[in-house]
């Protein structure tokens, strides 16, 4: 397989994995609060472990599917938490 196509693969993958966990949590959102008579902010610190852990999980699936670039996934996630911490 050409390497655009694989890129156009990764990018669809990444574009549906953002777009599903975002309906989801949504949805989510909506449905409880009207069956656990919650507002949504009540709803955020439930939803917070589980954004949480998907985050966490990335860099040891990340370190799985690349195992001959761990350095590079370290790198990745050492500037994605630096630039978060600065703003």
């Amino acid at each position: 397989m050409s390497n655009r196509i694989q890129f156009a693969f990764l990018n669809a993958g990444h574009f549906f994995n953002h777009l599903f966990m975002l309906i989801f949590a949504t949805v989510a959102a909506l449905s409880l609060s009207r069956e656990w008579g919650m507002d949504y902010g009540q709803l955020i610190p439930y939803a917070t472990p589980g954004f949480v852990a998907f985050g966490v999980c990335a860099v040891p699936a990340g370190w799985w599917r690349f195992p001959s670039a761990p350095t590079m996934v370290c790198a990745k996630v050492t500037c994605w938490r630096s630039s978060a911490s600065a703003t």
